[in-house]
């Protein structure tokens, strides 16, 4: 194959660019919560870092507590934001 010329490359629109990466960018596909869900989920997710905070510098729980607990505030942020299953609209991005 031979290499594309300047001929066959041209500059894409700002609009062109957006719709690529809304059609490919799985990264920033998110679940929309009610604001009273968001603010629950703020709740859990500073607690979660208050914790770490906590257990990383003073008190380490035995291990089967601290694996409970962390394993436990990893998924209630990680199913809470992600579709728990994938529909034809589950990936569309709500901005």
């Amino acid at each position: 194959m031979s290499d594309p010329g300047p001929d066959d490359v041209r500059e894409l629109s700002d609009t062109e660019l957006a719709a690529i990466e809304e059609k490919f960018d799985e990264g920033a596909a998110t679940r929309s919560v009610t604001p009273t869900f968001g603010k629950f989920l703020r709740y859990v997710a500073l607690t979660f870092a208050v914790y770490h905070y906590l257990t990383a510098g003073f008190a380490l729980p035995p291990d089967y507590w601290h694996m409970g607990w962390h394993l436990s505030g990893l998924f209630i942020l990680t199913y809470s934001f992600y579709p728990l299953v994938k529909s034809k609209t589950s990936f569309d991005l709500n901005t």
